[in-house]
């Protein structure tokens, strides 16, 4: 999705405006999977697929998240972050905010 669409639909989900945009791009390893920590050699390459993450302040301390792929909203309160819980891709959230 382009970036001015998803900047679209972050004020519509969210009712803010975006005030940053990161992309994460994605890379392949055209050569070399994991024989890099052995000394191998490697062919890694950036790809023009990633990950965006637009964001806004937040005015408490429950952040709010929405997977564009999964098409689900999900809210986080960064004090009662519940790691044992596994719910697919928002235990991967939970614990990127726990290590931050």
């Amino acid at each position: 999705m382009e970036t001015h669409l998803l900047k679209q639909k972050f004020e519509q989900l969210f009712s803010c405006k975006n005030e940053i945009t990161h992309f994460s791009p994605g890379s392949v390893n055209l050569i070399g999977e994991h024989i890099d920590y052995t000394g191998g050699k490697v062919f890694p390459f950036i790809i023009n697929k990633g990950i965006y993450i637009l964001t806004a302040p937040c005015m408490n301390e429950v952040i709010n998240i929405y997977s564009e792929t999964y098409n689900e909203k999900y809210s986080v309160d960064i004090n009662a972050i519940d790691l044992m819980i596994n719910h697919g891709w928002r235990k991967y959230v939970r614990a990127s905010i726990d290590a931050a």
